[in-house]
């Protein structure tokens, strides 16, 4: 249907993980990558995202995340834990009042192919693809929760 977005998912390939961390030993990083350089976050799983114009994914939060659009362009709303929500309905219901700034503090962005977001732990977010899109994010994991190190 043209109103639902393909989502492929994997479990993350322990080669790539450690080859990511060889990388980030190479340059010194701060902030969220840290977290990743440090082992304090792992990936959790990768997911490869297809989307039509005026598809999306409705409002949702977990641990951090990572997208990168290889091609389209997508409009993120983005809330803060304290404005977080979780939504079950159609992401275009979501997106109605998210345009009003009905839901709460808010922010928005239009990301375009070869833009890479970062999306925080626990910050609500919705997706609109405004064009055929596709996208790869990687979800990570508190390691404490998910067993690494």
């Amino acid at each position: 249907s043209p109103d639902t977005v393909v989502e492929a998912r994997w479990a993350p390939h322990a080669h790539l993980h450690n080859h990511t961390l060889e990388l980030l030993d190479l340059q010194p990083v701060t902030g969220w990558v840290s977290e990743l350089a440090r082992g304090m976050a792992v990936l959790n799983n990768y997911q490869i995202n297809v989307g039509s114009p005026f598809s999306g994914t409705s409002l949702h939060f977990h641990y951090m995340a990572v997208s990168a659009l290889l091609h389209g362009r997508k409009r993120w709303f983005l809330y803060p834990p304290a404005d977080a929500s979780y939504s079950n309905a159609h992401f275009f219901d979501d997106f109605e009042p998210a345009r009003r700034g009905q839901l709460g503090r808010q922010l928005e962005c239009t990301q375009q192919a070869g833009d890479v977001l970062f999306v925080p732990s626990l910050w609500a977010h919705g997706v609109l693809y405004e064009e055929n899109s596709v996208s790869v994010s990687f979800l990570y994991s508190d390691s404490q929760s998910s067993g690494g190190t």
